[in-house]
């Protein structure tokens, strides 16, 4: 009888952490470079937290590549710490300024369908392309 290895429970957390780590990645880099930007604020709002909504608020306007570079550090050193441990994580990624829900209903011409509803049906897109890999074998 032929034996087969099996992986194990934290192999199989790990490929799946990273899996959802660069998902997550593509999906918060996509918000933060498609925000209308104006004076900067509105992109520099944009918050990553896990298993809590954050209470983030923007006090200096930054570059979109150091505000990627944050969130990523910032979900990475989370999701280590959590998506092991506790299996299952909720990932948020918010804003909190007051015109933020008008942007995401078309008033800005630099984003006349949103942000964040372009954002989800953008990362679906990315995700069934990454399962029809797996599945593949890529």
């Amino acid at each position: 009888m032929a034996k087969f290895r099996k992986r194990s429970t934290t192999d199989r957390d790990k490929a799946i952490a990273a899996t959802a780590r660069s998902f997550i990645f593509q999906v918060y880099s996509f918000i933060i470079l498609k925000s209308p930007k104006d004076e900067g604020y509105y992109q520099s709002s944009h918050a990553i937290d896990v298993d809590a909504i954050s209470d983030f608020i923007p006090l200096t306007v930054r570059e979109p590549e150091t505000i990627i570079k944050e969130g990523k550090q910032v979900l990475s050193r989370k999701l280590r710490a959590n998506i092991i441990r506790k299996g299952t994580t909720k990932v948020y990624i918010t804003t909190n300024l007051p015109y933020a829900w008008p942007l995401e209903k078309g008033r800005s011409i630099q984003a006349p369908l949103g942000v964040y509803s372009v954002a989800e049906k953008v990362g679906k897109k990315i995700w069934i392309k990454k399962i029809v890999a797996k599945q593949a074998g890529k």
